[in-house]
């Protein structure tokens, strides 16, 4: 393969065009055992129209972690979020937050690329802004389907990725278990 026929191809021919998504009131612990089953990194967040407006990753739910811990352990003790340093005693419905959901923890600055756009400029996002994923979408930010610097990578030494659709879900029925 020719480095021009390389850096000329469109994202449309690489991409995963069926893609595990999650919507911003799933429960980020659900979505990241769904990751873990599926062996994905990185999942588009969804309104039910389609329209893309986040995306969660494994770096994501690595901070959650680490946030629901000192929460749970400031809770724990008496002081959420260190209220009784202010004399302020912790509500019963501080208990309730909805802490839990994927929109409180989403990465909200999704790097987008159109089905025709180059496989070079998804790889000059990609090293733009640090990321690993591009997701496509066309021009109402519907999602099209996306790409990992795994799929650039793997197109680059001419082979496919064994179960290139990986990424394979009903998102429905992924969340309802099926």
């Amino acid at each position: 393969m020719t480095s021009e026929k390389f850096w000329s191809t469109r994202a449309r021919d690489i991409m995963s065009q069926v893609v595990v998504t999650t919507r911003c009131e799933d429960s980020i612990e659900e979505v990241a055992q769904m990751m873990a089953d599926q062996d994905i990194n990185a999942v588009p967040v969804i309104y039910e129209s389609g329209k893309c407006v986040g995306i969660l990753t494994s770096q994501d739910i690595v901070e959650y972690e680490s946030i629901r811990t000192e929460v749970e352990s400031e809770y724990k003790y008496g002081y959420f979020f260190d209220l009784a340093r202010f004399g302020i005693e912790p509500q019963p419905s501080f208990a309730k937050i909805r802490f839990d959901e994927v929109v409180h923890h989403m990465t909200r600055k999704i790097v987008t690329a159109n089905p025709d756009d180059p496989i070079r400029e998804l790889a000059e996002k990609m090293c733009t802004h640090q990321c690993h994923h591009v997701i496509i979408v066309d021009l109402s930010m519907k999602l099209c389907g996306i790409v990992s610097s795994l799929d650039i990578l793997a197109h680059g030494v001419d082979m496919s990725l064994p179960n290139h659709d990986r990424h394979i879900s009903t998102s429905d029925s992924a969340r309802s278990g099926r």
